[in-house]
């Protein structure tokens, strides 16, 4: 599935590295008002792309409605 470049492979490793790995990242980031626990998917993504961009300084070279399609691979695996 990732060789496809199917999301969903990606986002329980996401959801693990940022909600469940290092807890004190998580609540650093929801202090500073970046909540990335969300009812579906489209959203989580769309968090964790504000706070690489407005906490890390990191612009993605993938736009979220692109990670959330089939492809790019290669983009998707330097992003996780």
């Amino acid at each position: 599935l990732i060789y496809k470049g199917f999301t969903t492979p990606y986002l329980p490793i996401m959801h693990f590295a940022l909600l469940e790995k290092c807890p004190e990242l998580t609540r650093l980031l929801a202090e500073k008002g970046h909540v990335l626990s969300s009812s579906n998917d489209q959203r989580f993504i769309e968090a964790v792309f504000r706070v690489l961009r407005v906490v890390f300084n990191y612009r993605p070279r993938l736009s979220t409605k692109q990670f959330l399609s089939d492809g790019y691979v290669e983009q998707k695996l330097i992003l996780v």
